[in-house]
C-alpha cells in the first residue's frame, strides 16, 4: 500500500476528531405527511442533495410531527449532509453544506449530518469535502 502524500498545510486525522456524526430522524410510514401542518417538520432525503446544495420543495416532500426530532437533527449553518444509505448509486456519497440555519428541517434515517466541532472552522471542512470526499468521509 502507498503512503499518501498531504500538502504541508495538511494532516491526516478522522472524521470523529473533527465533528460530531448525528443520524437521521427514524420515522414510520403512519408518521409521514406529504403536506405540512402546524407543528410539523420537513424531512430531507437523498434526492434533496443535488449539486451540493440542499433542494427543497421537489414536489415529495415529506413531513413529520416535531416531537419526533431531536434539536440536533435540526439542520445549522455549517453542517455537512451525506446521503449514506440508499439502493441508488446515483445519491450514495452526494453530499451539501448547509449555507444557513434550517430550524424547521431535519433528514431522514438514510443520510448522516457531519456537524463541526465549534474550535473547527467551518469552511476548511467543506473545502476538504469537496477536494477528497470519500477520504475525508470514510476515515481512509
Amino acid at each position: 500500500m502507498m503512503e499518501k502524500e498531504l500538502p504541508e498545510c495538511c494532516i491526516e486525522t478522522k472524521v470523529q476528531e473533527l465533528c460530531k456524526q448525528i443520524r437521521g430522524i427514524n420515522y414510520g410510514k403512519g408518521d409521514a405527511n406529504s403536506t405540512a401542518y402546524e407543528g410539523s417538520i420537513l424531512v430531507l432525503r437523498g434526492g434533496n442533495i443535488q449539486d451540493g446544495k440542499i433542494e427543497i420543495n421537489k414536489g415529495d416532500d415529506v413531513y413529520v410531527d416535531e416531537s419526533l426530532v431531536k434539536e440536533e437533527q435540526k439542520i445549522q449553518k455549517g453542517d455537512v449532509i451525506i446521503v449514506s444509505s440508499t439502493r441508488s448509486k446515483q445519491l450514495i456519497g452526494k453530499a451539501a453544506h448547509a449555507l444557513e440555519d434550517l430550524k424547521l428541517i431535519g433528514f431522514g434515517a438514510f443520510l448522516t449530518l457531519l456537524r463541526p466541532n465549534p474550535e473547527m472552522e467551518k469552511k476548511s471542512l467543506i473545502i476538504s469535502f469537496r477536494q477528497n470526499f470519500i477520504e475525508v468521509a470514510l476515515g481512509l
